[in-house]
């Protein structure tokens, strides 16, 4: 075989090489991408969907705490206020308005 043979054949396993490495490719871009023909989202935008829906479970969850302290704080000042009922009359029976 002369070196004329041997790049030829080197050629064409590079060739074939570069086929399977195309089609693996292709392969993962088939999962990645949304296929138009089929309205099937790809992983891309199902992640996208899956970030947008978590975001918005967190914020929900970040505004459900907040209205849970809200109403915690609110009853204890309920708490202290009806357990304090006497004196919180007195305090507003000693006010004297002047006019």
């Amino acid at each position: 075989m002369n070196d004329y043979e041997k790049v030829i054949n080197k050629a064409d396993k590079l060739t074939e090489d570069f086929d399977a490495l195309k089609a693996k490719f292709d392969k993962v871009l088939f999962y990645l991408e949304d296929d138009d023909k089929t309205n099937t989202k790809g992983l891309i935008s199902r992640l996208a969907a899956v970030e947008g829906q978590l975001g918005e479970m967190i914020t929900k969850n970040q505004i459900d705490k907040g209205k849970k302290s809200v109403y915690f704080v609110i009853g204890g000042a309920l708490i202290w206020l009806i357990s304090n009922f006497d004196k919180v009359v007195k305090l507003f029976t000693s006010v004297e308005i002047k006019g």
